[in-house]
Order: C-alpha cells, then structure tokens, then sequence
C-alpha cells in the first residue's frame, strides 16, 4: 500500500474530506478545523456544566460561538448556566437565541418553558442527551418525550432540565 501517493484510496480520501469541508462551510460558515476547534471548546464547556463550574462553562461556550455564531446548541446551554446562576432574563435571552437560530430546537424549547413556570433553580436537574443523535436522526420528539416522563414522575415530584451534547 502506498501512503501519501495518488492511489485510489487517497483520492477518494480527500474528495471525502473536500465534501465534509464543504458542508461545514456552507452550514456554518467556517472551515471544518474552525469547526472541529469550536466543538473541543463545546465538549470542554460541556463538562465544566457537569462540573457545576457554570462561569467556566458559560465562558466557554461563548468561545465556540466566537467561531461558529450559529452553534444553537452552545446558546442553549448557557441558558442552563444562567438559569443555575439565577439570571433569568439572561436564560431566556439565550433559549430564544438558540430557538431563533433552530426553530425546531426542542431542548430550548422544554426549557425556556421551564425557566418561565417559576420553578425553583435548585429543583432543576440536569440530564445530558445528544438532541442530534437522540433526537432528531432517529425522528423522535424530545418534546413529546419530556411530556411522558413529567406525568409519570409528576408524583415524584423531580424537575428535570436537560443539556445538550455534541
């Protein structure tokens, strides 16, 4: 086998790569290492969230939207830090921005309604799904989901919140 030639499988490599670099830009308008580099920032953000470290992770989601300023997850999850900081009307800024980049972003969607049901801050749990892969690729509703799961824990008593993950 021949490395770095011209050979069939090179070829066909790099057209791979060319077809992905494409998609990235016209999706998100960066190149694909701006994106790769944005979601090792997410990922990074993702588990100071985990953490409790919602500054750090607010910080770093931010940074990813400094590369990718459409990265609706990345606003999305900031609300989650800003409801656990207690800063609502910053929350709500970001769900919106989430919804408004992703209409159908139903994460955002759950927990904008969350944030204005007047639940208690400390009540919220955080679950962490990957709505891509969870969610939308196998056409299920997150929405629908979450309905199910609040009546048959309503007794329970539980609010569960969720992130976001690549």
């Amino acid at each position: 086998m021949e490395i770095g030639g011209d050979n069939e499988l090179t070829r066909h490599a790099r057209d791979l790569l060319r077809g992905i670099e494409e998609t990235v830009r016209k999706s998100y308008g960066v190149g694909l290492n701006e994106y790769l580099r944005c979601a090792d920032i997410f990922n990074e953000a993702v588990e100071y969230m985990q953490r409790g470290n919602w500054k750090k992770a607010i910080a770093g989601f931010k940074d990813c939207l400094k590369i990718v300023n459409t990265h609706y997850q990345s606003y999305g999850n900031m609300g989650l830090c800003y409801m656990k900081l207690g800063q609502r009307e910053e929350a709500l800024s970001a769900f919106n921005k989430a919804i408004e980049i992703k209409p159908d972003y139903e994460i955002a969607i759950v927990n904008r309604a969350l944030l204005g049901s007047g639940v208690e801050i400390h009540d919220i749990l955080i679950e962490i799904v990957s709505y891509t892969t969870d969610y939308e690729m196998k056409k299920k509703s997150y929405i629908a989901e979450t309905v199910e799961s609040i009546f048959s824990q309503f007794s329970e008593g539980s609010t569960n919140n969720v992130q976001d993950s690549p």
